[in-house]
């Protein structure tokens, strides 16, 4: 009886839609909170770099913090955009 009950939950639109919605938004904030920490870092080592600009270390520490930050940012708008698509309402544009 119990997994029968437990089916018919897990098959239930209402109960779905309030999961995704849920671990969307923890892991919208999540993504947001780790994009501004990583910004914050690239905006750091880009200050060094200008005061260091023959440093081979910050130049590297810079150049792969920026490519984990477009990479980031472009896996954030993924999500973004399969969430408004995966809940079939295109009003949220």
């Amino acid at each position: 009886m119990h997994s029968l009950t437990t089916s018919v939950l897990l098959s239930s639109p209402m109960y779905l839609c309030a999961k995704h919605v849920y671990h969307y938004l923890v892991a919208v904030n999540a993504t947001r909170y780790f994009l501004r920490k990583l910004r914050s870092q690239k905006r750091s080592l880009r200050k060094n770099l200008r005061r260091q600009p023959q440093s081979l270390t910050l130049r590297t520490k810079y150049r792969d913090c920026v490519n984990d930050w477009r990479q980031s940012l472009h896996n954030h708008k993924l999500a973004q955009e399969r969430h408004i698509i995966e809940s079939k309402n295109l009003g949220a544009f």
